[in-house]
């Protein structure tokens, strides 16, 4: 979405430059007026996506359909942005006299009302408004801004004061909204899933929540994907005797997910002394409370129920107590937010969280029953991740694969008749399990396939904070599953990019000095601001996982790591359009600002632990800063001194193209794939690469720019 988003804005901004001269204020005026009007539609656009697309109800979209829809929605707002920035700079530019710092004080107001907005939307709007409050939102500000800037036009004034007004009486008057998101949600949840009859249809801070019904059971689901389903104790029942068995009758359980309604019911009919159960969305447990019968709706209000809302990586890791058993229930690793509960650092807090002889139980997306390539290789990643921390790891083979880890050899068992015999021992019972499951759970023949996928490979790369490749086996099972082979083609294909990774770093550096040297003025001036956008956008990405995964997933905290660095943005800018204004040197503080800029993202070569606390508030900002600084300065080296009639939206093109091209490029690559494949460090040599090239060639152009 980032990468779609920046798209736009580069095509916008290199756009702008062709609209006819003189004309730039009609236009600046338009394209203001019309971008929260645009925002409005897309917004209502989003509840129909799916329908854009060849995936058939239920179905997995595949990666080059999910990507077009994306760039389809977002790329046209941030083309208007990007147009509307160029405009903006060449109005203002011809109402002053030192043109040389217009484009920095135009990119100082547009950080200063993106900063504004974004802590206005994190910290205030996101539970208080729908889509829809925000969409007519924006429709008002169109309507106003039109009011505004139509100077000496009493017609157009009178129709816009016109269509505010009926525009007050429909949001406030009437029900319309509601019943029109009503309708969307209604639409989106058939094309998602189909056969259930919607219950609830709500956005939390961290997910689309939804809720159906078919037959008296109620279905979950968190951004489409399917949670579990409830009442449903046969499966539950089943599932809590089993682990309950293998993992010798704990007294003190840890449940993270699947709590409400689900196994936490189960769970209170053994005999416990406590369980904890956490869940990191209170909106979820809220919905699911409200559909509970009043049995199973009290199970939180036990007792021996001790409810948390929390980040699971940063409960286990700063939890006192110990525990007989921590059971992880959690979606499939579908992105790298969700694939840090599968990294070998994840594991050993839970090891230290465990009891001598506690055990731990997290399961996979992998069928027992058939194991293909990509299958085959997440079993394979999880397993001996958990190996690498554990002394002794098995597994269920039917239906699904779960795994049993514990810290101490002969604690687990997977032999059925020997686990049958204690299930008898503990004189606990279900009417929907029974001594014969283990047979079934533990099948010989079935658990021999997945031995096989061990020893095809056992020098199989491990999962760790630095380098969740997790993410990559999942993204391949997905487009598998869809039939997409283009895409997995694609994604196996960049498992060989670490092989190759010296001769991508001199690739880069070379690029992008011959870029720079090759290209004048104007060629620096680009080639600096793409590869300060390209690592800007690309640090905060990895300081945001790094955050992520080190300290917790908590809403608001993570919206405070994108706001430091926006805020770092508006005070860099603001202090270099202030050295711009004293007509010195530009090249020599731009110098400084890069080689800043590669030592600071250097600092991510570090271990992670080390990027915790006080130093990644530090980074966040400081790179904010070093980036936000160099816009207002690189502008002013850039337009020199030419004065030309386009001159100043050529050069705000220019800057704001390559400028968010370089994020473009961070957005994407960094995001979806250089984590993942090359890991944090991976990630930081690719930027000091980039970044170090544009400072060498920058030095040598110092006899050739003399004091600009």
């Amino acid at each position: 979405m980032f990468a779609s988003w920046f798209l736009g804005i580069f095509a916008g901004a290199a756009s702008a430059r062709r609209l006819p001269a003189g004309r730039s204020e009609l236009f600046y005026i338009g394209g203001i007026v019309g971008l929260p009007a645009l925002l409005t539609g897309v917004l209502s656009l989003t509840y129909t996506a799916r329908a854009f697309t060849s995936a058939s109800p239920g179905e997995v979209p595949d990666l080059w359909s999910n990507l077009a829809i994306v760039t389809g929605l977002t790329a046209p707002v941030g083309f208007l942005v990007g147009a509307v920035f160029v405009l903006a700079t060449d109005v203002y530019g011809a109402h002053i006299r030192r043109k040389a710092v217009s484009g920095g004080a135009v990119y100082v107001l547009e950080t200063l009302g993106s900063v504004s907005g974004l802590f206005l939307f994190t910290f205030f709007l996101v539970r208080r408004v729908s889509g829809i409050d925000v969409a007519l939102g924006c429709l008002w500000l169109s309507l106003m801004l039109l009011v505004a800037l139509t100077r000496g036009s009493f017609i157009l004034k009178i129709l816009g004061w016109a269509l505010l007004s009926i525009l007050l009486v429909v949001a406030v008057g009437t029900s319309m909204p509601q019943r029109f998101q009503e309708r969307l949600a209604e639409r989106r949840w058939r094309s998602l899933h189909p056969g259930l009859e919607r219950r609830v249809s709500v956005d939390s801070p961290y997910q689309h929540i939804g809720l159906g019904e078919r037959g008296g059971e109620y279905s979950l689901f968190g951004n489409g994907a399917y949670f579990y389903s409830f009442p449903n104790p046969s499966l539950f029942d089943e599932e809590a005797h089993l682990v309950y068995t293998v993992a010798d009758a704990p007294r003190k359980i840890l449940l993270i997910g699947n709590g409400p309604g689900a196994l936490l019911h189960s769970f209170l009919k053994l005999p416990i002394e406590r369980i904890t159960v956490l869940e990191m969305d209170p909106t979820l447990v809220n919905v699911v409370t409200r559909h509970l019968d009043p049995g199973m709706r009290s199970d939180l209000s036990r007792p021996e129920c001790r409810p948390v809302i929390g980040d699971p990586r940063a409960f286990v890791r700063s939890t006192a107590d110990r525990y007989d058993l921590i059971w992880l229930e959690y979606p499939s690793p579908d992105s790298i937010l969700l694939g840090r509960v599968f990294t070998r650092e994840f594991y050993e807090d839970v090891s230290d969280a465990l009891s001598p002889k506690g055990v731990f139980v997290t399961p996979i997306n992998v069928s027992g029953t058939y194991l293909g390539a990509e299958t085959g290789a997440l079993f394979r990643s999880v397993f001996y991740t958990l190996k690498s921390v554990f002394k002794d790891v098995r597994f269920t083979s039917e239906p699904s694969v779960r795994f049993f880890s514990a810290k101490t050899e002969g604690v687990l068992m997977d032999d059925p008749r020997a686990l049958a015999d204690r299930y008898q021992r503990l004189g606990v019972s279900s009417p929907f399990f029974f001594p014969e499951s283990f047979m079934m759970v533990f099948s010989s023949s079935r658990k021999r396939l997945l031995e096989d996928v061990l020893e095809k490979d056992t020098d199989t790369d491990l999962n760790t904070d630095d380098r969740p490749q997790v993410v990559l086996n999942q993204m391949t099972i997905r487009q598998k599953q869809a039939g997409r082979q283009r895409s997995v083609e694609f994604l196996a294909s960049l498992k060989s990019l670490p092989d190759i990774r010296p001769f991508f770093l001199i690739a880069l550096t070379l690029a992008v000095g011959v870029l720079v040297f090759k290209g004048g003025r104007n060629g620096a001036a680009c080639s600096t601001i793409f590869s300060t956008g390209l690592c800007a956008m690309s640090f905060e990405m990895i300081l945001l996982f790094v955050y992520q995964t080190r300290k917790g997933a908590l809403y608001e905290e993570v919206g405070l790591v994108t706001a430091l660095f926006m805020l770092g943005l508006g005070v860099g800018a603001v202090a270099a359009l202030n050295r711009s204004r004293r007509n010195g040197s530009t090249r020599r503080p731009i110098l400084w600002l890069d080689m800043g800029l590669t030592g600071l993202v250097s600092l991510a070569l570090l271990p992670l632990d080390l990027l915790g606390g006080p130093l990644l508030w530090f980074l966040v900002t400081a790179a904010g800063a070093l980036a936000g600084a160099q816009f207002p300065l690189v502008f002013s080296y850039r337009l020199g001194a030419d004065s030309g009639a386009r001159a100043v939206a050529s050069a705000a093109s220019d800057l704001e193209a390559w400028d968010h091209g370089g994020a473009l490029v961070g957005a994407l690559v960094t995001g979806s794939l250089l984590v993942p494949v090359v890991g944090v460090s991976g990630c930081a040599a690719v930027l000091i690469a980039v970044k170090t090239g544009n400072v060498a060639v920058l030095l040598l152009r110092r006899n050739r720019d003399g004091k600009a």
